[in-house]
């Protein structure tokens, strides 16, 4: 097997009845492990929905593990308790640069146990197959972004904190948070006035700073994915990333519950840098909310990508005018850029006191090296500096 591509079915083991243990240890004898499957989609997606009170389709569960390009079948492993599936620990599988050399990556996501059979050693035990089996096929990396409790669990295998995953939001529209904290009459009212104040003070910013000069900026809900993988390999960064080729972009462009589009910037007719943006619908408490992640931008390094980029976030936050709320990650837009456009960072106390926002998230890695070191192309995986992911690598 290359590291293009990983299979999970080469062992030829579908399924393994547990044996008993405590909480904390191996499962219990009334639950089975086995390899994730392509039929396990209805299930997992009604688990996913309970557990995050989320309303996914089973396409979603297509589109995410099935249709992976780095992949021939789902890559995880499941608990099942009288046949009913209880626990999940998926992988989604990258091709990666790192130092400029391919390598096989996995990202942790959507790790979870049903919460009425937590504590039995479901978790440990799908975890302990999962780690063997990503070892057997080769890969070099797993990578995550969890929040503190899953965090804390997974120290447990090995798995390092690199620091935090840093976000910071420009809110156009507070008026959902203040319906929803305040309610009744006074709270219509305040958000009325809230909607209107936020939107006029980033109406006046905006025009302050004006539109760049010199820069055309087009948005394409059609990828321009030749484009985008040209802009890519103009400068190809060293540090360890998803590698951004053709297969990566449309699968990345399929994903059916949000809406991608590309914003392509241009100087004297030619582009320069490109941003992806996916926006979607989404509840604070009982508030609808529309929010538009600033996933990616390309080329994803390089001295004089500011102007640019600038140009092109003025463009997307003049031409939204429905969203509520642009998030972006720090390895995704120059800082200046965010402070220009008024992006404030999730640790300020302008959200200490409000649940605002996607809460903490880590940085997370683990070497699955054979021989358990932990560099890969002369990289030190638990050095921050050596990462540099965004949106696409979040995979959400």
């Amino acid at each position: 097997m290359t590291t293009e591509s990983v299979s999970d079915r080469e062992d030829g083991q579908s399924e393994a009845a547990t044996t008993a243990g405590t909480a904390g240890g191996r499962p219990e004898r009334e639950y089975s492990i086995r390899q994730i499957e392509p039929s396990d989609g209805a299930a997992f997606v009604s688990l996913y929905n309970l557990v995050y009170d989320a309303d996914l389709t089973e396409a979603w569960f297509d589109w995410k593990y099935l249709r992976n390009p780095s992949t021939d079948a789902p890559l995880g492993y499941v608990a099942l308790h009288e046949g009913e599936l209880v626990g999940t620990t998926p992988l989604v599988p990258f091709r990666m640069l790192a130092a400029g050399k391919r390598v096989l990556g996995v990202l942790g996501t959507d790790l979870f146990v049903h919460p009425d059979h937590r504590r039995r050693g479901l978790f440990a035990g799908m975890m302990d197959r999962l780690l063997e089996h990503v070892v057997d096929h080769e890969v070099t990396i797993m990578f995550g972004f969890p929040n503190h409790e899953a965090l804390a669990g997974l120290r447990k295998f090995g798995v390092r904190s690199i620091g935090p995953r840093r976000r910071s939001y420009r809110i156009e529209n507070p008026a959902p948070a203040v319906r929803d904290h305040l309610g009744g009459r006074v709270g219509r009212i305040l958000s009325d006035v809230s909607e209107t104040v936020a939107r006029r003070a980033f109406q006046t910013s905006d025009h302050l700073i004006g539109r760049t000069s010199g820069y055309d900026v087009t948005r394409h809900e059609c990828p321009p994915i030749e484009r985008l993988v040209s802009l890519y390999e103009s400068a190809v960064p060293e540090q360890i990333h998803a590698l951004r080729d053709e297969a990566l972009y449309r699968w990345w462009f399929a994903a059916p519950h949000e809406d991608r589009t590309t914003w392509v910037v241009s100087r004297d007719g030619a582009p320069v840098a490109a941003i992806l943006t996916r926006t979607t619908a989404t509840r604070y408490g009982s508030e609808p909310v529309r929010i538009t992640r600033i996933d990616d931008v390309v080329p994803m390094v390089g001295p004089d990508r500011s102007p640019a980029i600038r140009a092109g976030v003025a463009e997307i936050v003049a031409t939204e005018p429905h969203t509520d709320v642009y998030i972006a990650a720090e390895d995704v837009l120059p800082r200046g850029v965010m402070r220009r456009f008024g992006f404030v960072p999730e640790t300020s106390r302008v959200f200490e006191r409000t649940d605002f926002g996607l809460g903490w998230s880590s940085i997370s890695m683990r070497s699955l090296r054979a021989d358990q070191r932990w560099t890969v192309n002369g990289l030190t995986l638990d050095d921050r500096s050596n990462t540099l992911f965004t949106g696409v690598e979040e995979c959400l």
